[in-house]
């Protein structure tokens, strides 16, 4: 029900992978949550329907509802009872936030949270449905799209931003998990 490009702006304030969000479509609210949110929705609903509603305000608003399902989100994550290994997908989403543009190999992010690369697949294959490449991956062509859509950068510049060694390199990369490449995505 919501644009794919404008969900892509918006997923910067998702906290967790898409895979998490996929695998749980549905979302169990307490009733002091579920009010937070319908009047946020309400307030969306007004701006639309006002004749001088302002666009930065209904994104503003909807950046809201998207931090309010990932604060929710978070707190089923960490129910211990429904994934003993919650604590350290978080450690890992919180590592690809921070080193993605330098580092792409899972046996970094597997020593940094002391276990093996190959346990640290099990564990994102079964409770996220993603392997961990695709996790950073996932976050490279998100932080991608953002600085084609939103910069004047050059796409050899984004790619060395990125991490990548050359821009056909990015280019590759980019269409490999988009399906278009970079020039084609920033004049869309």
């Amino acid at each position: 029900m919501i644009d794919k490009a404008y969900f892509e702006k918006l997923s910067l304030h998702f906290r967790h992978s898409f895979a998490y969000y996929w695998q749980h479509p549905a979302i169990l609210l307490s009733p002091k949550i579920f009010a937070n949110l319908l009047y946020e929705f309400k307030a969306i609903q007004e701006e639309l329907t006002s004749e001088n509603g302002l666009v930065d305000l209904i994104r503003a608003r909807t950046f809201v509802i998207a931090s309010i399902l990932s604060k929710e989100v978070e707190k089923n994550i960490l129910d211990d009872t429904k994934n003993p290994y919650s604590s350290r997908l978080i450690q890992f989403q919180e590592l690809i936030d921070v080193y993605f543009r330098e580092e792409k190999s899972i046996e970094f992010y597997a020593e940094k949270l002391h276990i093996s690369a190959s346990q640290l697949s099990k564990i994102c294959r079964k409770y996220l449905q993603a392997s961990p490449a695709q996790l950073i991956h996932q976050r490279c062509v998100l932080e991608a799209k953002r600085l084609l859509k939103s910069t004047d950068l050059s796409i050899k510049e984004i790619a060395y931003q990125l991490g990548f060694a050359d821009a056909p390199y990015f280019t590759n990369f980019f269409k490999k998990n988009t399906g278009m490449n970079p020039s084609g995505f920033k004049t869309e």
